[in-house]
C-alpha cells in the first residue's frame, strides 16, 4: 500500500498478455480481487492498462517482461529495465531505448482498447 501512494501522480501504460490474466494464481477469490483491483487502477488518471488478446499472435515481448522508465530531465535519461531468469537488466543506450519503444508500440496497436480490457477484466472477475 505503501508503494502505491507514492505511485500517485506518475503515468504509468501497461499491457499485459491475455496469458497472464487468464493464468490462475491463487484462489478464485483472489484471482476476483486482482482483476478488481486492476479495474479500479483503471479509474484513476494516467493509468492506462491494455490487454494484449491471444489472436494478436506471437509478438516481440514473448521473450519477458520489460518497462520503459521515463525520466523528466534533468534527473536521469530513459531506461528500460528487462526482467531475466537469473539476473535483470538496466539499458540506457539510444538503439536499446528505441528497439523497446518500437516494440512497445508494436504491442499497443495490438492491444484491446481499455474500454475492451475494461470488459474483460470484469468477465474474468465474474
Amino acid at each position: 500500500m505503501r508503494r502505491q501512494a507514492v505511485l500517485d501522480g506518475l503515468k504509468l501504460w501497461a499491457i499485459i498478455d491475455e496469458a497472464a490474466l487468464r493464468r490462475q494464481v491463487g484462489t478464485p477469490a483472489e484471482m476476483r480481487a486482482q482483476m478488481e483491483h486492476l479495474r479500479q487502477m483503471m479509474r484513476r488518471p494516467g493509468i492506462v492498462v491494455q490487454a494484449l488478446p491471444f489472436e494478436a499472435g506471437a509478438h516481440p515481448a514473448m521473450l519477458g517482461a520489460f518497462a520503459i522508465l521515463k525520466f523528466i530531465e534533468p534527473v536521469a535519461p530513459d531506461i528500460v529495465y528487462v526482467e531475466g531468469l537469473s539476473n535483470d537488466l538496466f539499458l540506457d543506450d539510444d538503439a536499446s531505448i528505441k528497439r523497446y519503444a518500437d516494440t512497445f508500440e508494436h504491442l499497443r496497436a495490438g492491444a484491446a482498447s481499455p474500454a475492451s480490457t475494461n470488459s474483460l477484466l470484469r468477465e474474468l472477475a465474474e
